[in-house]
């Protein structure tokens, strides 16, 4: 994800949290990634970095530069382990 996004605010989006506008625009990802991309420098009001409690201001130019996920971390199990695990809600086995 390379491209920047850049929109400017209207009227009916003054007085938006930051974080709360970009939900409302980008509404495949969640509020905490948002905020991470805002935290991070990604997310710019009026080419300045911000806060996620910015409030918005009709006019202001947002850019955004959606950042790559990180990547996930994934460790097997043997499935000798998986059968083992306690399933929450269930009574303990016992052997």
């Amino acid at each position: 994800m390379s491209a920047t996004f850049t929109f400017t605010a209207s009227d009916q989006e003054a007085s938006y949290r930051l974080d709360q506008l970009l939900r409302e625009r980008f509404p495949q990802f969640s509020r905490a990634r948002l905020q991470e991309w805002i935290r991070s420098g990604a997310v710019k009001v009026a080419g300045q970095p911000s806060r996620p409690s910015h409030v918005v201001r009709s006019g202001e130019v947002i850019e955004v530069e959606p950042a790559e996920p990180a990547p996930l971390r994934a460790t097997p199990i043997s499935p000798r382990a998986w059968w083992c695990m306690p399933v929450q809600g269930w009574p303990a086995a016992r052997w």
